[in-house]
């Protein structure tokens, strides 16, 4: 081999490396990343609380401590495990009035663990078209929604949809953190 050769071949093996190394370090990542999930001292037992059409699982209260959410401006509370953090306003959309993530301590996650979005009514129309979702009506505090259970680019979901006023909520989170959502669902109360 004539020396341009074996440097393009070493560049070639160089870059397949960096690849390798980088591939290997994003699977590491998700590994270890979907590695304790639950809160500290959670035990899985769940009691089955059912609403108008929907099962949720309840957490148990003596299972976990709670702290208690309330929004007055937009009119809701829930409570949510005391060692997750909930943080307001995490993003910026048009079509967004009002955010939040409730997020397990000192997790860093790259998709958001659990959302509730306060967003204009047009976007709620648009983002369920064309994926392949299961829909269930789902009472929360006595107002009636819809359920949606899909897939959102390999990851599976579960929103609820609520009328708020002019606006629409959306409750949401990946399926893995299902166990918390059920538990602030059963717990969200509207403000009167």
């Amino acid at each position: 081999m004539d020396t341009i050769t074996k440097k393009w071949l070493f560049i070639a093996i160089v870059f397949v490396a960096i690849g390798i190394l980088i591939i290997a370090t994003i699977w590491v990542f998700y590994e270890r990343h979907d590695k304790k999930l639950l809160p500290v001292g959670y035990s899985p037992q769940v009691v089955a609380l059912t609403t108008s059409s929907t099962p949720i699982t309840k957490i148990a209260s003596n299972e976990i401590k709670t702290k208690t959410y309330r929004n007055a401006e937009w009119g809701f509370e829930f409570q949510y495990p005391e060692n997750w953090v909930v943080k307001e306003k995490t993003f910026g959309s048009y079509y967004s009035k009002f955010n939040l993530e409730i997020v397990p301590p000192g997790k860093i996650e790259l998709f958001d663990p659990i959302v509730v979005n306060i967003v204009s009514p047009e976007f709620t129309n648009h983002t369920f078209l064309g994926l392949n979702t299961t829909n269930t009506v789902s009472e929360v505090d006595g107002v009636s929604g819809i359920k949606y259970e899909y897939e959102f680019e390999g990851l599976p979901e579960v929103d609820i949809v609520l009328p708020l006023k002019e606006n629409k909520m959306i409750i949401g989170t990946k399926k893995k953190f299902e166990y918390v959502f059920n538990q602030i669902v059963s717990t969200f109360k509207f403000l009167k």
